[in-house]
């Protein structure tokens, strides 16, 4: 169990006393997809006083955990996180406290497997000379990798809807194009999807997602101007306000990939 407060201290030690904890400390994570660091992890000047209340509540701190943000690219942010675990493990030490065993380095991994493979060798780099086993033979390392296994779970088909949809037929329009840069007299494919902002694609709300629409099946011919909507009458439901692919027609089947980590599970 994770704290990173003296009231979470406190609570801890009126409830369940016997609690295995770990002490979040906070992280520099502007660079991360989704940051954590303005909501979770206790800043350094926190450390000391809150070892000694664990003391004091006669708790159990087994270790250190921290997250570089959901999301995270870029493998530096690692090392200093690592770095301010270690001084709490010596700052741990210092006080006589029981030796910690766990280190948790936390989640929001890249979902794309080139992405992990990019930042991986630089994470176990850190590990491995910041918390060698010669120095650190009992620790335990932990992570939550979630959205690794989760993005590449799933995939997502929509529709562009048909007479047979039970909630709505959804359509397809063409306007006339009206970015200033378009040709005279071009237009604008609009396809309403049967989902939306509110539904599956909140990722790009919540996660910052980019999606990337993939049509089932194959056309010859140029690919053309279009907006993709949401089924809503809200229009701040667009799932892509400008885009281009080869003309659809009512019916037809749009595939998203990677859509398995933070879709449909999210508005729950």
């Amino acid at each position: 169990m994770s704290f990173d407060n003296d009231l979470e201290l406190r609570k801890v030690a009126a409830v369940n006393p016997e609690a295995q904890l770990l002490l979040r400390v906070v992280c520099e994570d502007s660079t991360a997809q989704c940051p954590m660091s303005l909501k979770f992890g206790a800043k350094s000047s926190m450390w000391n006083e809150l070892l000694g209340m664990v003391q004091e509540l006669k708790l159990n701190l087994a270790g250190v955990s921290f997250h570089v943000g959901s999301g995270c690219k870029d493998p530096e942010s690692f090392e200093q996180a690592l770095l301010d675990a270690k001084e709490v493990f010596r700052l741990a030490k210092e006080r006589g406290m029981q030796e910690m065993r766990v280190l948790d380095i936390g989640g929001g991994y890249p979902g794309d497997t080139a992405g992990f493979e990019k930042i991986a060798p630089g994470i176990a780099e850190k590990l491995g000379r910041l918390f060698p086993r010669s120095e650190y033979p009992e620790l335990r390392l932990i992570a939550e990798p979630g959205r690794f296994f989760a993005a590449h779970s799933a995939h997502l088909l929509t529709s562009l809807g048909c007479a047979a949809s039970e909630r709505k037929v959804y359509a397809k329009a063409k306007l006339p194009a009206t970015d200033e840069n378009a040709e005279s007299g071009s237009e604008v494919c609009r396809y309403y999807l049967n989902d939306g902002l509110y539904g599956s694609f909140n990722c790009i709300i919540y996660d910052h997602v980019s999606v990337e629409p993939e049509p089932l099946r194959s056309h010859e011919g140029p690919e053309v101007p279009c907006a993709l909507f949401g089924p809503t009458c809200d229009g701040f439901d667009v799932v892509l306000e400008k885009h281009t692919m080869p003309e659809l027609e009512e019916g037809e089947w749009i595939l998203w990939r990677n859509m398995g980590a933070y879709t449909s599970a999210a508005p729950w």
